[in-house]
């Protein structure tokens, strides 16, 4: 596609797979969930491998 003669879009041939990869890669509100979590992690670190174990076993009751 074009305006003015300069190229405005892309078409490209995706497979099923590669469309969900497409989509989530261009996700804006994905991406911003993403930089917190990584924010988050750079300020406070990471939990241990127990304290996931609990995490994990109190979602399952």
């Amino acid at each position: 596609m074009k305006r003015r003669s300069k190229r405005r879009a892309r078409w490209a041939v995706l497979h099923e797979n590669a469309l969900d990869d497409f989509v989530l890669a261009h996700h804006p509100s994905l991406w911003k969930e993403v930089e917190a979590a990584r924010a988050e992690y750079e300020e406070k670190g990471g939990i241990g491998h127990e304290e996931m174990k609990k995490r994990l076993d109190r979602r399952r009751e």
